[in-house]
């Protein structure tokens, strides 16, 4: 392949790429979100549950509470385990890019050290 349409190719499959890390990075701003929404409202069910379960013992709501409790807590280790491994992936990708720009200015014939052609 000629080095002109073989950077014209990469070109392509790279804008491709950060097309689609974008809308990853969307979904995964938008999915905390989410989840930090159930989240809260299991904790109000929780706190409503266990205060009720003081005032108006009902049979299941100690290990409904405690069920949700458990489900809150799973949750929040599932969103911290995703922020961790969203910024490791975060950190690929910019030195992914950072070799990018090292490559380009390589195939274009410009020194690293100077900058210059």
């Amino acid at each position: 392949m000629h080095p002109d349409r073989a950077v014209e190719v990469r070109e392509r499959l790279l804008a491709r790429t950060r097309d689609t890390s974008r809308g990853a990075e969307h979904a995964a701003r938008r999915m905390p979100r989410e989840i930090a929404g159930w989240m809260v409202a299991a904790g109000i069910a929780v706190l409503l549950l266990t205060h009720h379960s003081f005032h108006r013992p009902l049979s299941l709501a100690p290990l409904v509470a405690a069920a949700l409790a458990v489900a809150l807590f799973g949750a929040a280790l599932v969103i911290m385990a995703e922020r961790r491994r969203s910024a490791v992936l975060r950190e690929r990708l910019a030195a992914f890019d950072a070799e990018l720009a090292r490559i380009r200015r390589h195939t274009r014939g410009i020194d690293p050290a100077t900058g210059s052609a």
